[in-house]
């Protein structure tokens, strides 16, 4: 026998992707997991405020630009822009790989 440590194959271990994980420990796990990063709608809202002060205080900006901008994760502020958008407060301007973002 070798004297490497055993790894249950996907299969075996429930908690990897591909694993035989059930409904109950998928909808379990997700719920876990946005709690322990502490997303929710208030740091989701308070970010869109944090893009807007920004949009309206440089002007247009491109994505990757928003993001060096504000201290929050990728993520978050990329919800953040969702949110504004859905509201129509955003103006996307594509060119290339970059996205550029303004105020309505």
């Amino acid at each position: 026998m070798s004297a490497k440590a055993y790894k249950p194959s996907k299969v075996a271990n429930a908690q990897v992707a591909g694993g035989n994980m059930t409904e109950e420990n998928k909808k379990t796990g997700s719920a876990a997991a946005s709690a322990q990063r502490g997303l929710s709608s208030e740091q989701i809202g308070a970010t869109a405020g944090d893009v807007w002060r920004v949009l309206a205080d440089r002007g247009s900006q491109t994505v990757a630009g928003i993001k060096k901008s504000i201290d929050a994760p990728d993520d978050v502020i990329l919800l953040a822009l969702g949110w504004l958008a859905r509201e129509d407060k955003l103006a996307f301007e594509t060119s290339g790989r970059s996205v550029t973002v303004s105020l309505r």
